[in-house]
């Protein structure tokens, strides 16, 4: 097959090191500080026995039980998720609705100011209009003679 080195060196120099890792305890200590629990001491700590002291059966239900909370905590985050998306459209229509009326209510405003301005052009020109005759000069004519 080709070289490959065998396993059992490999093995001869992690074992010491796997054999410390089992002989190690499976739960550390717990140290209760004030109000916390933690794994390292403290000042005034108080270590506590942390041995789960339930049955297999008991374990087993409180597993089934945290499974279903997980499953309901996901189902309401997609609701809730959903009802923020539409929401969110929601608000961007309205939102839309909302500038497009600020849109139309500033023409609105742009079209009266410029009639007003318009309108009052109007009336400085007739002022200054009403200072200029507006029919033609008539000419002096001469007595007719009588008869």
């Amino acid at each position: 097959m080709g070289n490959r080195p065998s396993a059992a060196p490999l093995q001869s120099k992690y074992l010491p090191w796997l054999l410390l890792l089992a002989a190690l305890p499976v739960q550390a200590a717990v140290y209760r500080c004030g109000n916390s629990y933690r794994d390292t001491p403290c000042p005034g700590a108080r270590s506590i026995a942390a041995d789960d002291l339930r049955s297999a059966q008991e374990q087993d239900e409180a597993r089934r039980i945290a499974e279903q909370d997980a499953a309901m905590a996901a189902t309401l985050e997609e609701a809730r998720l959903a009802q923020e998306a539409k929401l969110a459209k929601k608000l961007q229509t309205v939102k839309a609705a909302q500038t497009a009326q600020e849109a139309q209510a500033r023409k609105a405003s742009e079209k009266q100011a410029a009639a007003a301005a318009k309108t009052e052009a109007q009336k400085k020109k007739n002022r200054y209009k009403s200072n200029i005759p507006t029919s033609k000069p008539v000419k002096p004519t001469l007595p007719l003679p009588p008869g």
